[in-house]
């Protein structure tokens, strides 16, 4: 650490101590604007990884409830955390008891970040004294620190959202993750995929327009209120969410046809910022469902029980026109005879 960053983390220091960040940054943790702001941004990037995956919005019945950045924290052993509650509740059907899974969702902000914006991009985490020349112990607040503690807590709630209906537990993760007296992951398998997640997550982030804008904001280089805007992932996912939701290949036709003919379908621009484009995307959903409702028309039991109805019904009719048909030929035949006994 040099003399410049040292003079930076006494100034700091001489703000933040005796619970000075605090003062600082309440009113920032309660403005309405900038929670906001990271509702909107959170939010956006949940939907748009799970569309980019393949899970649009309505994939889960019911739809897990996601409710983005929940509030600011004060804590001194996490940057973040990703809280997923869930129940179970039974519906009935003609096989018995079916479980239904209830998720939500919430993520959760230290507030020792809004000193960054502030300017500050380190968090002064005990009193310097007696550390070897004048280093100060620190946590780091930077811009880009904060879209990867973002990154990390969205990972959370994608692995809560994938493993919903997962025994045991859903997600786990390197700087938390449970170990047993070896020091070894209890969940492996789960630590690895939430690394690869949050890599992943924070490209898409980095990748996108929000985050300059967003960018932007956070240091004070555009004060503008946010205003709403349309949500486009929102507007296509309902367009994929329209063709997943089809009930037979007839119904497909229909939708599809008409997706055809919406704007998003034929534009340039790639609403996922994926490998691919929208129609490429709408096309590959289409062909997808169209052999699940195949396969599904071919394996369905209730298709060849109905077969099978329909065609005891239709033996049963003719059997009943037969039985008709010799009632009323023996009827026939005995009025007949009745006919003659009386000419006698």
């Amino acid at each position: 650490m040099d003399n410049n960053e040292r003079e930076l983390d006494k100034i700091w220091w001489e703000k933040q101590k005796n619970e000075g960040w605090k003062k600082l940054t309440d009113s920032l943790a309660q403005d309405p604007a900038i929670h906001s702001r990271f509702n909107n941004f959170i939010k956006k990037f949940y939907w748009r990884f799970r569309l980019k995956k393949g899970i649009p919005r309505g994939s889960y019945s019911p739809e897990v409830d996601f409710q983005g950045f929940k509030e600011f924290i004060i804590s001194e052993t996490t940057l973040g955390s990703c809280l997923n509650s869930w129940n179970v509740t039974f519906e009935g059907t003609r096989w018995g008891y079916q479980k239904i899974y209830h998720a939500i969702i919430h993520i959760f902000i230290n507030q020792i970040y809004l000193l960054n914006k502030l300017g500050m991009e380190r968090f002064i985490v005990s009193n310097p004294n007696g550390f070897p020349m004048g280093d100060y112990p620190f946590l780091k607040i930077h811009f880009d620190k904060l879209i990867k503690t973002i990154a990390h807590e969205l990972a959370h709630a994608y692995q809560h959202t994938i493993n919903l209906e997962k025994e045991g537990e859903t997600s786990q993760c390197e700087s938390s993750g449970e170990k047993d007296v070896n020091g070894n992951f209890l969940y492996p398998e789960l630590v690895v995929e939430h690394t690869q997640l949050i890599e992943e997550i924070k490209q898409m982030i980095i990748g996108s327009t929000e985050y300059q804008e967003f960018k932007n904001w956070w240091t004070n280089q555009n004060l503008s209120p946010e205003t709403p805007e349309k949500d486009e992932e929102e507007e296509f996912e309902k367009l994929v969410s329209l063709l997943k939701g089809s009930k037979d290949l007839l119904d497909l036709e229909k939708k599809y046809y008409a997706i055809k003919k919406n704007p998003f379908y034929d534009r340039n621009k790639n609403t996922l910022s994926g490998n691919e484009n929208n129609q490429q995307f709408l096309d590959n959903c289409y062909a997808k469902k169209a052999t699940d409702l195949e396969t599904s028309s071919t394996n369905n039991p209730n298709n060849i029980s109905n077969f099978n109805g329909g065609l005891w019904i239709f033996i049963l009719i003719l059997w009943g026109i037969a039985l008709l048909a010799i009632g009323i030929f023996i009827f026939s035949g005995r009025k007949g005879n009745n006919k003659k006994s009386t000419s006698l």
